[in-house]
Parts: C-alpha cells; sequence; structure tokens
C-alpha cells in the first residue's frame, strides 16, 4: 500500500494523502501494541504533519 501511495504522490495525486493517513493509523496501531514507543512516536508525528499540512 506504500508504494501505490508513493506513485501517487510521484504523479501529484491529491488521493495519496488519504493512503498515506490510512498507513500511517495503522502503522502507529501495529508499533503502539508492540510497544515500540520510538516508531510510535515518529508515526504519530506523522499522522499530526498531515493534518497541519
Amino acid at each position: 500500500m506504500s508504494i501505490i501511495a508513493t506513485f501517487l504522490l510521484m504523479k501529484k495525486k491529491v488521493e495519496a494523502w488519504w493512503m498515506w493517513l490510512a498507513i500511517d493509523i495503522f502503522s502507529t496501531y501495529m508499533y503502539f501494541v508492540k510497544d515500540a514507543k520510538l516508531y510510535l512516536l515518529l508515526y504519530f508525528i506523522s499522522v499530526l504533519l498531515l493534518f497541519w499540512c
């Protein structure tokens, strides 16, 4: 799914942002469950940046 979102970004498709949001939220949950705090923080910041911009 990340590869598809990357190709959409290369073609400047706005729909790619929704894919990245879904990927980041899912990854944040996965890292929360696995107790990987640094990766959790990284993906949480990524989600915040998606909403900020």
